[in-house]
């Protein structure tokens, strides 16, 4: 994950073939004193080229663009750059698009009917190592992860964490926030991000929604689990998007 030194704004490079979508981008990311535009390109391969020579924190990514596809661009992006985190910015919210966005590396699905605050927050949060995705693709992508979800040994797939490695990333699973994670395991805000760096690693992701992926493709949640995440151990840590009861 690339860090901002302190004073370093966010460096953000924008694909798409669109003049006037770059444009708008670019007065967004203008009013904002914590980010800046580095770069622009008008297709996939034209990006590529770009972020060899202007390193990049975050780039906003058009899926349909000439020459190279936004969904190819980010693939590449990322076995090449791999501190890079990618938004893929759109007008279609397909579920083949956000399905393949998503498995390419991406960190973000967002529509480009998306406020000029919430494009700024989203970019913030993937820099951040969390993930932003519009409301309907988390719904498409739990749906896939359902569909392609394959039986597991859960004690084998579990078996690289420690035990508190674990109560984390199946709290993660349920799609807890941080404090939520914190609250629920009484952990403080940093050792909670110290045990998701640490799982990020083993799993070899980029960020949480990916984790969540993981988690319904091995039905640690989803199908046979009602909704929850199942534990090895000792058998379900809450309910997916829910606060477990407090009685």
């Amino acid at each position: 994950m690339s860090t901002v030194e302190p004073g370093r704004p966010i460096r953000v490079i924008v694909a798409d073939d669109q003049p006037l979508i770059r444009s708008a981008i670019r007065i967004m990311i203008e009013a904002h004193d914590d980010l800046t535009l580095v770069a622009e390109a008008s297709d996939g391969r034209e990006l590529l080229a770009i972020a060899d020579a202007h390193p990049a924190d975050v780039v906003l990514m058009d899926i349909r663009m000439p020459n190279l596809d936004g969904i190819a661009a980010t693939r590449q992006l990322l076995a090449a750059h791999a501190g890079v985190r990618v938004i893929v910015l759109t007008t279609y919210d397909i579920d083949e698009y956000v399905v393949a966005a998503i498995r390419a590396g991406a960190s973000g699905f967002l529509l480009k009917d998306v406020s000029a605050g919430q494009l700024a927050a989203g970019i913030r949060s993937v820099h951040a190592g969390d993930s932003v995705l519009a409301p309907h693709a988390v719904a498409i992508l739990t749906s896939f992860a359902r569909r392609t979800a394959e039986t597991a040994d859960a004690e084998v797939l579990l078996a690289p964490f420690t035990p508190r490695e674990r109560d984390v990333l199946l709290a993660l699973a349920t799609g807890a926030s941080n404090e939520v994670i914190g609250r629920r395991l009484f952990l403080t805000g940093n050792t909670v991000k110290t045990h998701i760096k640490a799982i990020l690693a083993k799993l070899d992701v980029p960020d949480r929604i990916h984790v969540l992926i993981w988690a319904y493709e091995n039905r640690l949640v989803g199908p046979g689990t009602g909704g929850r995440a199942v534990d090895a151990r000792s058998g379900v840590v809450g309910v997916l998007g829910q606060e477990p009861p407090t009685s």
